[in-house]
């Protein structure tokens, strides 16, 4: 087995076992290569769209560099969700806008534009009250989740 012995040989082997625990490293640790929307199955919740939690949102950007945060956030945009919420309170601060959180109130707030005339459920509605809200991610910033295109679905 003088072919093993060979320096060339022994070059080219470790390079590319080198570049193969590289590639490993880069694509499961650090997710280069993937696609940036991928879905996994949804949380614990029936009929949800959404592959992820806005809890889990927020607790992987805190676990992203502060540089990269900014980025992370934008694979964000676009996901179709349908979260269980709390409604908290209506603004009209840049329009008519929802304000909720997740039912356990230690997530986000949820943001999403609304027209009351539609929903008038909300004129009489009381904070703390579940509802469903199902839209597209527009913009994720470090503790709010603003959404677009939203459909409520009220709890009896």
């Amino acid at each position: 087995m003088q072919i093993f012995s060979n320096p060339w040989v022994i070059g080219i082997g470790i390079t590319v076992i080198g570049g193969l625990i590289l590639w490993l490293i880069l694509y499961f640790i650090f997710g280069v290569g993937k696609s940036k929307h991928t879905t996994v199955a949804p949380s614990s919740a029936p009929n949800t769209k959404n592959s992820v939690t806005p809890e889990e949102i927020i607790q992987t950007l805190d676990k992203t560099p502060p540089y990269q945060r900014n980025d992370a956030a934008k694979n964000y945009i676009g996901l179709e969700v349908f979260w269980l919420v709390e409604f908290k309170s209506i603004t009209t601060l840049n329009g008519m806008q929802l304000i909720a959180m997740p039912p356990n109130e230690y997530g986000p707030v949820i943001i999403c534009p609304i027209d009351i005339e539609h929903y008038p459920q909300f004129k009489i509605m009381k904070s703390g009250e579940n509802i469903t809200i199902e839209g597209t991610i527009a913009e994720v910033k470090y503790s709010e989740i603003y959404l677009r295109d939203c459909n409520i679905h009220f709890t009896e």
